[in-house]
């Protein structure tokens, strides 16, 4: 009896044994796949940004008016999928961002970026002042903000003129 109490316990310390090393190739695999990687800008943020196709752009009519409430009811709007305005929103979407709360400033417009017929993201504008140029977007409920560079404000600028 005292030998197969000595297999039995032979064998309970082979499998632990075994269990242990098992679990440690696991661990080790399961480290490496969790790695974390940094998200920066907006094109990381919005990976469909990246292969946008077209843009609808909302220019707001009287955006800095006293009327807060209904300032965004009127407007004029451009549509396309071969300006350039779409290379110039990439490329401004591949600076850094910063997360903000949601900023006292108005926006001017605001542009619906499509990647395969699907809406990739609403684009927000303004250059109402020095501390209120900038593009921005929502993010599950996050708000991140992007220096609009002088490029594609000129753009939208000339793109407004043309807007019906």
């Amino acid at each position: 009896m005292k030998k197969m109490f000595d297999y039995t316990l032979l064998l309970m310390v082979a499998c632990l044994l075994v269990a242990c090393q098992s679990n440690q190739r696991t661990n080790t695999a399961t480290t490496a796949k969790d790695s974390t990687v940094l998200i920066t800008t907006g094109l990381g943020l919005e990976p469909d940004l990246a292969a946008a196709d077209s843009i609808s752009i909302l220019f707001y009519k009287h955006p800095f008016t006293d009327d807060k409430e209904q300032y965004t009811r009127f407007y004029t709007s451009y549509q396309t999928t071969t300006d350039t305005v779409l290379t110039l929103l990439k490329e401004n979407m591949a600076q850094p961002f910063t997360e903000d709360s949601l900023r006292d400033c108005r926006s001017e417009g605001k542009m619906f970026v499509y990647s395969k017929g699907k809406v990739a993201q609403t684009i927000y504008f303004t250059t109402q002042s020095a501390a209120c140029t900038h593009l921005y977007f929502i993010n599950t409920g996050r708000y991140y903000y992007f220096p609009f560079q002088a490029v594609l404000q000129q753009r939208l600028i000339a793109l407004k003129t043309l807007a019906k």
